[in-house]
């Protein structure tokens, strides 16, 4: 299984992905977290242009595909703003979920440009709304 939370910064991906991570550690064994930040450390990638964004995230799309193969239930929190990059791993038939708010939480440097947003996947308003609530909403898609 792949949960996929993406959207703009400072939208709650890495907050959301650490909880359902913590969710599903109850009751599956082989959860993984992949977030967005420390893969661009980890890859030592710094470019927020279009091509190090689609850089980056395929480079991510690959060990999403492994972890899968594994049969890790994969948890990813990432911008992901480029709709043909997320369409890459479809096959594998991922949860997505875009999370949006109308707060600014202090990343609005990093936000992306020309955001698309796929209108079939799970789409969460984060703005004033309880993490657990969000989860357990996140949760009942699958069940």
């Amino acid at each position: 299984m792949i949960y996929w939370f993406y959207g703009q910064p400072g939208s709650g991906k890495t907050t959301l992905g650490d909880a359902l991570g913590k969710a599903l550690d109850n009751e599956i064994n082989k959860v993984i977290r992949i977030d967005g930040d420390e893969m661009r450390s980890i890859f030592k990638n710094t470019d927020y242009s279009e091509e190090g964004r689609k850089k980056n995230l395929r480079k991510v799309n690959d060990l999403i595909r492994f972890l899968y193969h594994k049969n890790f239930t994969v948890i990813v929190s990432v911008v992901a703003p480029f709709m043909d990059v997320r369409d890459e791993i479809k096959d594998l038939d991922p949860i997505m979920i875009y999370l949006h708010t109308s707060e600014i939480r202090g990343r609005e440097k990093y936000f992306a440009d020309n955001f698309e947003v796929g209108k079939k996947d799970k789409h969460i308003d984060t703005t004033n709304k309880y993490i657990k609530d969000t989860i357990d909403e996140i949760l009942s898609i699958h069940r």
